[in-house]
């Protein structure tokens, strides 16, 4: 059974690895794709725009008074004229939503970039409600609040702040009843600060722009796996607080189920009946699908005699050995069975002259030649002794024992 379970996380694993390397290959190709074609149409609006702008310079130049009147309504039967022309009156001064949008794909490290100042994109230190002001830009120096946080664009949408009147799709002007509408620009994250009051020395609270934010004091809650953690200003630790948020009250709609209909109990199981056919439930689950994990005892018996087989095949195959393969045996046994060699002290000398003798320094002598080095002065010892009492008694020839008269009686 265990080796049906290991098959079986095996198989999804692979599963789960190839999906994931086709869904990122998918996922680049088709963001590449759609990148390139929406650069491809913001820089031909630009080129086109720029054309109308460019000739109707030179018509306000060369026609003075008689130049067309760009800014006012026509007829709708002469519009399609003027839109070949010149844009014509119905949108003139509007721009694509499209522009208006910054209808772009950027990178990973483009939107890490725009958002450094605010803790990266993963832990974004601005949310809906917070009151920012803009930088850079036609808007720059304006303060609003966020009204939509755009993370796949790395944008924000400020209330009141950068309206532009946008020209409205073809099939959309039906609905709409209009060509040209207002609309709300979106600013890159890196062209906004947050703006907070905070008290001065003084004591007086005023509006500061914070040009830099950090995350702090991660929590992250198992139970709705959401992170949560506060965002303070480096340098200085303090902690601005998020801004309130407004409850979501649900609208009831007419197509909405109603709770009555919800909680009326249509099923009641029993564990005395099937929901279905034996038959049914077993070809819904494939038997022969790599991936199944509920086992019919028939067919797990019959894998653990086919483990059962190959263990007996293993275990026989290693009884008809070979003379050399015994010998090969018994030598590992007396090899295991004997240990670790142990170096001797006289070993480990040999081994230090070897290296000593290789470096070129001076072998030091061993214990059993330090003893015998240390016998030899003992006799030279002696024979100066014996020397110096040859010359006490004025001898010139060295007196044994041997010869020395016997005292008188």
């Amino acid at each position: 059974m265990d080796q049906l379970l290991r098959r079986t996380r095996m198989a999804e694993r692979q599963v789960a690895r190839r999906l994931k390397a086709q869904r990122r290959v998918n996922y680049e190709t088709r963001w590449k794709q759609e990148r390139k074609t929406l650069q491809g149409s913001r820089m031909h609006e630009a080129a086109v725009l720029r054309r109308r702008a460019v000739r109707a310079r030179h018509e306000d130049w060369e026609m003075g008074p008689l130049a067309p009147r760009r800014d006012v309504p026509i007829l709708p039967g002469d519009a399609n004229v003027l839109e070949s022309q010149g844009g014509g009156p119905l949108s003139w001064g509007s721009i694509s939503s499209n522009r208006a949008s910054l209808g772009q794909y950027y990178t990973e490290a483009e939107r890490e970039a725009s958002a450094a100042w605010a803790g990266g994109m993963k832990r974004l230190c601005i949310r809906p409600g917070d009151r920012v002001v803009v930088m850079e830009g036609p808007c720059k120096g304006q303060i609003g609040e966020i009204n939509m946080i755009l993370e796949h664009k790395a944008a924000v949408e400020i209330q009141g702040v950068g309206v532009t009147n946008t020209t409205i799709a073809q099939h959309m002007q039906a609905t709409i009843h209009a060509k040209v509408v207002p609309m709300e620009s979106c600013f890159p994250l890196g062209a906004i600060r947050l703006v907070y009051p905070l008290p001065r020395e003084n004591g007086e609270v005023r509006d500061v722009i914070i040009r830099q934010l950090r995350p702090h004091a991660y929590q992250y809650d198992r139970r709705t796996r959401k992170e949560e953690f506060q965002r303070v200003i480096p340098g200085l630790r303090l902690q601005i607080p998020w801004p309130a948020t407004k409850e979501r009250v649900p609208r009831d709609h007419a197509v909405d189920t109603l709770r009555i209909h919800v909680e009326e109990v249509t099923f009641v199981p029993t564990l005395l009946r099937p929901p279905m056919p034996v038959s049914v439930i077993n070809e819904l689950r494939n038997a022969y699908s790599k991936f199944r994990t509920r086992h019919t005892a028939e067919y797990i018996a019959q894998k653990e005699a086919e483990k059962a087989a190959k263990e007996e095949r293993r275990r026989s195959a290693a009884t008809m050995l070979t003379p050399l393969d015994e010998f090969h045996i018994q030598q590992r046994e007396m090899r295991r069975a004997r240990g670790q060699p142990v170096l001797s002290e006289e070993m480990l000398h040999k081994i230090g002259e070897v290296i000593a003798r290789n470096r070129g320094f001076r072998v030091a002598p061993s214990r059993e030649e330090a003893s015998q080095d240390a016998r030899q002065p003992t006799s030279d010892v002696a024979k100066v002794r014996e020397a110096l009492e040859q010359l006490s008694l004025g001898a010139e020839e060295p007196v044994h024992a041997a010869s020395r008269p016997s005292p008188p009686s």
